[in-house]
């Protein structure tokens, strides 16, 4: 799970940097390596005892739709602060500091999970 998201930070990194815009290839990779979030629901349910694995998911779920609700939020108030054109489109400026933001909130997640983490007997 570590490795897909220090992959998928490494993917939006790319984004920032500009490198291949229009790339098909670079926005399914983004797709794809988001989805190792799902794998903490598999070790949600291994660490909690049988009788309380359906509430920490339950927990773990509300959880991802509130950080999702304020994640997207909080990227639309970054994107919002940069002067939109004379078409009225978006800056980009203002989608790669969104994107900066969010990989900076990932790298010191991802720090945590590695510092924090339990050893494996």
């Amino acid at each position: 799970m570590g490795v897909g998201a220090l992959l998928y930070i490494f993917v939006q990194l790319l984004f920032v940097l500009g490198v291949s815009p229009g790339s098909y290839w670079l926005w399914i990779a983004f797709g794809f390596m988001s989805r190792c979030t799902t794998l903490s629901y598999a070790a949600m349910s291994q660490h909690f005892h049988d009788r309380y694995a359906g509430r920490a998911t339950t927990a773990l779920n509300m959880l991802f739709f509130l950080t999702a609700f304020a994640t997207q939020l909080g990227m639309g108030m970054i994107i919002d602060l940069f002067p939109k054109d004379a078409a009225g489109h978006y800056a980009t400026q203002g989608y790669h500091a969104a994107f900066a933001a969010m990989i900076a909130l990932q790298v010191v997640g991802l720090i945590w999970f590695f510092v924090f983490r339990k050893k494996e007997a």
